[in-house]
């Protein structure tokens, strides 16, 4: 399957899709089951040190037994039974959904250290003061966005003038941001 997109008047980009419709997926899981190792070998192969799309995972040799697009149908497959849902909607109501790929703390970890490191470093200079305040804001916003996501009902201006006016909370949606 080709679709083809007009990126400008001289240049057609064309992406493939495998085709999927030949497969017999209970047989497919069958073979999965005796042939694992391979199977992980290739799954470590199309997404790490990055996640490969099927244009340039196709160039991948498959394990042992199985086509291409076997192969990728069944890493599909096994990694949506790991994907995750989010409180995030799309415009017709279903969540988005993300998986987390072996790299994935590594690649945060590297982001969120050097992010910071770049900005602290930068050519702006902040006194002491500033420095404290910036990540001061940081940790609240931080344990704001934590305790909305573990299902605080709570909006980031309330938690922020609780915080301010160093006031007790009412109810348990207030503790939880209080707490984080």
């Amino acid at each position: 399957m080709k679709y083809a997109f007009y990126m400008s008047r001289h240049e057609v980009v064309t992406i493939r899709k495998p085709n999927l419709s030949k497969i017999d997926s209970k047989t497919l899981f069958e073979r999965y089951n005796h042939n694992r190792k391979d199977l992980e070998r290739y799954r470590q192969a199309i997404n790490y040190p990055q996640y490969l799309p099927w244009e340039k995972a196709r160039f991948v040799a498959p394990p042992a037994g199985m086509t291409r697009e076997e192969a990728w149908f069944l890493i599909r497959e096994i990694d949506r039974s790991y994907r995750q849902q989010t409180p995030v909607r799309t415009p017709n109501g279903t969540c988005l959904q993300w998986l987390r790929l072996d790299y994935t703390d590594e690649y945060l970890n590297q982001f969120d250290l050097h992010t910071g490191a770049q900005f602290m470093t930068s050519q702006v200079r902040m006194t002491a003061s500033e420095q404290q305040t910036f990540l001061t804001r940081g940790i609240i916003e931080e344990s704001i966005a934590s305790s909305q996501l573990e299902g605080a009902n709570v909006t980031r201006k309330r938690a922020k003038e609780i915080i301010a006016e160093k006031r007790t909370p009412r109810d348990k949606n207030e503790w939880m941001a209080i707490n984080n």
